[in-house]
C-alpha cells in the first residue's frame, strides 16, 4: 500500500495510474484531509512496480493557485509519503518525500 500523511493545511489529492485486472488502464484518485493520513494506493502493489503520483494541493481559489508536484516511486512493500510546506505559508514550497522506515 502507499499512503500519504498530509502535513499541510490544505487538502492534498492524489492520482496516478494502474493497470486493472482485464489489463486495461484506471485512473486511482484519492484526496487527504489536511493534518491526516491516509492510503492513496487501493490495494496491495506489486512489488517493484514504479508508479508516477500527480499530487495536488487543493489551495482555495480566494488564496491561491493548487500547487502540483509529480512524485515517481517504487515500490518496495507499503510507501510511506509526507507532503509537507518547507516555509510555512508559502504554498509553492510544498515538498513530497519517502518516509524512512
Amino acid at each position: 500500500m502507499v499512503y500519504l500523511r498530509n502535513e499541510t493545511p490544505h487538502p492534498i489529492e492524489v492520482t496516478y495510474l494502474n493497470t486493472g485486472r482485464d489489463g486495461g488502464l484506471r485512473l486511482v484518485r484519492s484526496l487527504v484531509d489536511r493534518e491526516s493520513r491516509r492510503a492513496v494506493s487501493d490495494a496491495a502493489l506489486p512489488a517493484n512496480l514504479r508508479i508516477e503520483l500527480d499530487v495536488v494541493l487543493e489551495v482555495p481559489s480566494d488564496v491561491g493557485p493548487r500547487v502540483r508536484r509529480k512524485v515517481t516511486i517504487q515500490v518496495q512493500g507499503d510507501v510511506d509519503l509526507r507532503a509537507y510546506l518547507v516555509e510555512a505559508g508559502d504554498m509553492f514550497s510544498l515538498a513530497v518525500e519517502i518516509v524512512p522506515e
